[in-house]
């Protein structure tokens, strides 16, 4: 009896223990639960929290993309705006042929405003901001306005300008005409602080010329420039050079024979004018004609064949 009073006692034991073991278990089961149930209210937070974000990022990109297609509107009309004011100022200009282009807009306008704003200038010195190489050619051009100074006058519409695309250094020659109708070259040049006006042949500056060096009788050689468009074979008997020889303007003489009378017979074939720097030296010959010596100059040699400066 004693044994199994203790087998029964032992049993009820057990009873109990298992009866708290699934006590416990329960309420770790329900903690979990709960712990779940609050991180799935977590999770739907999220999700609420995200499409929330989702759709305030979508309305977002949609109100950039508006914003890019006013901005690319806006920026069409700024051009057409634009177009608009540069054809407004050609028209304005274009109604005064003698208004200078202050706002080049290409090569062509370029090349025009530095000529009409050398032209323009109403003094000398004004024209010293426009040419190659200012400072060299200062005490020249002092020189040159000593006594005579006149503003020019240029229609752009009247302005032609050969080939282009032009590169530092390219020389080339221009023209137009003036108010009065005559018509003019101008001598420019492309450097790397835009189009010049070469004034030295511009001008065909000669740092003597011809009337004083005869006038002197100067037998010193002397580089001129001229230019030179028909030769002519009159007269000379007179002066004792026989038809040896080739006359010019202005009162020049070269040999027939000669590199530079043959160059310059060709360069002038057909009517052609040409511009040269010549190395020319005085000259005394005994005339029959006059039964006196005669002064004359001759064309030693051609120095260049055209007039820009170096």
């Amino acid at each position: 009896m004693l044994v199994v009073a203790l087998a029964g006692n032992v049993f009820a034991q057990k009873k109990d223990e298992m009866v708290q073991r699934i006590t416990q278990l329960e309420n770790s089961a329900a903690s979990m639960q709960n712990s779940l149930n609050a991180m799935q209210g977590t999770i739907d937070n999220l999700n609420a929290s995200l499409k929330l974000a989702t759709d305030a990022n979508a309305l977002l990109e949609n109100k950039i993309k508006f914003q890019e297609d006013v901005n690319a509107n806006q920026a069409a009309l700024i051009q057409q705006l634009q177009k608009e004011v540069a054809e407004l100022k050609k028209a304005k200009i274009d109604a005064d042929p003698y208004a200078i282009i202050t706002d080049p807009q290409n090569e062509e306008d370029s090349i025009i405003s530095v000529i009409q704003q050398y032209f323009f200038a109403k003094k000398w010195e004004g024209r010293l901001a426009f040419v190659y190489k200012p400072e060299t050619v200062k005490p020249y051009m002092q020189k040159y306005y000593a006594s005579d100074y006149s503003v020019g006058t240029v229609d752009k519409a009247t302005v032609s300008i050969p080939d282009g695309n032009y590169k530092n250094g390219d020389k080339f020659i221009a023209g137009f005409r003036s108010k009065n109708g005559f018509a003019q070259k101008v001598f420019m040049r492309k450097t790397a602080e835009g189009f010049k006006v070469d004034w030295e042949a511009n001008v065909g500056y000669n740092e003597e010329t011809l009337d004083n060096y005869e006038a002197r009788e100067g037998t010193d050689k002397i580089l001129v420039r001229v230019d030179v468009d028909k030769l002519d074979a009159a007269k000379w008997d007179e002066y004792g050079l026989g038809s040896n020889y080739y006359f010019f303007y202005p009162s020049l003489y070269v040999s027939k024979s000669s590199s530079a009378g043959q160059r310059i017979a060709q360069l002038v074939k057909g009517g052609n004018r040409c511009y040269l720097i010549l190395e020319v030296q005085g000259q005394k010959k005994y005339s029959s004609y006059y039964d006196d010596t005669k002064y004359f100059v001759v064309v030693n040699r051609i120095v260049k064949e055209d007039w820009f400066s170096e």
